[in-house]
């Protein structure tokens, strides 16, 4: 299906517009969540490297109760999960502790922002029960890799996908100290469910103004293409009228871009071949003029020679005096026509365009060249009392045009 240049426009700019659109999407998307998750992650690492002289007295001095709400208190305070493990794998204290009974209410987290902590047994009950969960899955696994790099005395940070709390996470693990020469390990878990919302608004903002763009895009091509379509269009009806035989079209040029430098090219060209044409015309009835003058002027001599000579050769004539006077008149009608060949001749040779190659040149005898000029020439000769003696080989052979 043919398509205009106009809707090849159209289709181009809307077509660069999404991938506009799309690539700053991507890269805002990008540049934003890079962002967001170094500094996330630097907050959750110095959150939990803090963490450590707290939770590590904490321990020494087993007060477990004061271990929960202290956890339960940075929960709040950061916003993110908090899970901490001795140095064997033991889960000895988390953050969340929903669906746990107390006094036959569910004492979730919304309760503690309400209510203040739970107590210590409803917290014990609640990490007694994370651990079983945790250990009856392949989380145990996953737990025990990231637990091992934060054993060995580095930083955990990294997104991932939780099956514990089924979402993206942001997930840090540092390690800590106590009693001599154990270390375990604090980990934080940030959800992103409220950065993904945040993303989510930015990607809805961003296709709105996409969306603007290309309804401006539209009327922006539209203005466009009816200042580059129409003076291509008029320069296609230009050539098609110079292709007619009209070549007295002209283009209505404005500017000093490209466009108007090929309108005023096409307008110069119109102009050439106008007076071309006009020229060769003037130079047709010219040559139409030239030869049925010549025609005239060729008759009149034949015509008187053939006259003269049948009368002498039928005997018509047999005083001497008035046969030497035809032939008097016989050679000057003859004079006059070989003038005149001469003179056409030489306007030939003026008027041939085609130079003389190897590709229209024959191979010529010279010897008989020479011989048949000799015999033109011999009654001329005898006249003045000349002589011509040829002496030619037969073998020699030129390039010419006969």
């Amino acid at each position: 299906m043919k398509k205009s240049l106009s809707t090849r426009l159209m289709y181009s700019f809307m077509t660069i517009i999404i991938i506009v659109v799309v690539g700053i999407t991507a890269g805002i998307s990008y540049l934003i969540a890079d962002y967001f998750f170094q500094i996330k992650e630097q907050e959750l690492a110095e959150k939990g490297n803090e963490m450590g002289e707290t939770v590590e007295a904490f321990i020494r001095l087993q007060d477990r109760d004061m271990l929960y709400r202290y956890i339960l208190a940075v929960d709040k305070l950061v916003g993110a999960r908090i899970w901490l493990f001795d140095d064997n794998y033991e889960l000895l204290a988390a953050s969340n502790y929903e669906n746990v009974q107390e006094t036959g209410e569910n004492a979730s987290m919304k309760d503690f922002l309400k209510y203040g902590a739970p107590s210590q047994q409803v917290l014990q009950e609640s990490v007694k029960k994370l651990d079983q969960d945790m250990k009856s899955s392949n989380l145990s696994y996953r737990i025990k890799v990231i637990l091992n790099d934060v054993y060995a005395g580095k930083s955990f940070k990294s997104q991932i996908y939780h099956p514990y709390y089924k979402e993206q996470v942001i997930l840090v693990g540092v390690p800590y100290t106590f009693g001599k020469g154990h270390t375990g390990a604090i980990l934080l878990i940030e959800p992103l469910s409220g950065f993904e919302k945040f993303l989510r608004n930015v990607y809805i903002y961003i296709m709105i103004v996409g969306i603007i763009a290309i309804i401006f895009s539209l009327f922006l091509v539209k203005r466009l293409s009816g200042m580059i379509i129409r003076p291509v269009l008029d320069m296609k009806d230009n050539a098609q009228a110079m292709a007619a035989g009209d070549y007295s079209h002209r283009l209505q040029v404005h500017g000093d871009d490209e466009i108007a430098e090929l309108g005023n090219a096409l307008n110069s060209l119109g102009k050439d071949l106008g007076d071309y044409i006009a020229k060769m015309e003037r130079t047709e009835k010219i040559r139409r003029d030239f030869v049925a003058n010549v025609s005239h002027e060729l008759r009149t001599p034949i015509t008187i020679i053939r006259g003269y000579n049948e009368a002498i050769c039928d005997g018509m004539v047999t005083d001497t005096d008035l046969i030497q006077r035809y032939r008097g008149l016989i050679n000057e009608e003859t004079v006059r026509l070989e003038r005149m060949v001469r003179e056409l001749l030489d306007i030939s040779r003026l008027e041939s365009s085609d130079p003389l190659t190897v590709s229209n040149m024959d191979e010529l005898p010279l010897a008989g060249i020479i011989r048949n000029v000799a015999e033109k020439l011999s009654v001329r000769c005898v006249k003045n009392n000349v002589t011509i003696n040829v002496h030619a080989d037969d073998n020699i052979k030129i390039l010419g045009d006969g």
